[in-house]
């Protein structure tokens, strides 16, 4: 199962590696689902779900679940939930990947994340629009600290639970059920979420973007081959 965003990039590269695995594309969001289904739509074993993925009854298990940039607009207790989701909807031995934004541990490292981001958004190159629009986006944010997630992760059940990358408020969080590799010699069926806003995060981090998504393509790599 992935849970991914800007416009299915990254299941792309994932579909890549496993070209005959089943995919499932859930968003609340029938525009970015229309996006992504143009990205596929020569390829085969990709199932799209308009729906909210909070509430959503799936009616079979996933190898890999995998959410990039969506669970930081979730309250806290909805993350809580959907971790214990998450967990049951696994097969025994596979993975959880969530690359999201985390809330600063104290006042002052919320403020230095803050600082870095709004420097580089400055030196982005987006027009004075398109940075008011981000700043303005923020607000919507519902962050956690990366503390509260790794001891909800592990609360849910997950026994192998750990951050494999960090660039101030940006995290790779990793989360396998048993702790035990699959049965499979290779991860058979993904979930997809794209977030619910298309391409808006990009920006942000552009020089470490590809180390972002970079961890998650090693974590599946580790996992299941």
């Amino acid at each position: 199962m992935i849970w991914e965003q800007v416009q299915a990039c990254f299941s792309s590269f994932v579909k890549e590696k496993y070209p005959d695995a089943h995919f499932t594309l859930i968003d609340v969001s029938d525009q970015m689902l229309e996006k992504a289904k143009e990205r596929f739509k020569n390829e085969q074993h990709i199932e799209f779900i308009v729906s909210d993925i909070t509430s959503y009854k799936f009616e079979h298990s996933f190898d890999i679940v995998i959410s990039s940039l969506a669970i930081h607009h979730l309250e806290d207790e909805q993350k809580q939930k959907l971790y214990e989701q998450i967990y049951d909807l696994l097969h025994t031995g596979g993975i959880f990947i969530n690359a999201d934004q985390v809330l600063g541990p104290s006042s002052i490292i919320e403020e230095l994340y803050k600082k870095d981001w709004s420097e580089r958004i400055a030196a982005s190159g987006l027009t004075h629009e398109q940075i008011e629009a981000a700043h303005e986006r923020t607000k919507l944010d519902k962050m956690a600290t990366l503390h509260d997630q790794l001891n909800w992760l592990t609360a849910s059940g997950f026994s192998t639970v750990d951050c494999i990358y960090k660039f101030f408020n940006f995290v790779v969080m990793y989360a396998q059920n048993n702790g035990l590799k699959t049965t499979c010699l290779f991860a058979s069926s993904f979930l997809l979420f794209p977030s619910l806003y298309s391409n808006k995060n990009i920006y942000l981090f552009p020089q470490n973007y590809a180390y972002f998504f970079s961890s998650f393509v090693y974590l599946i790599i580790a996992s299941f081959s």
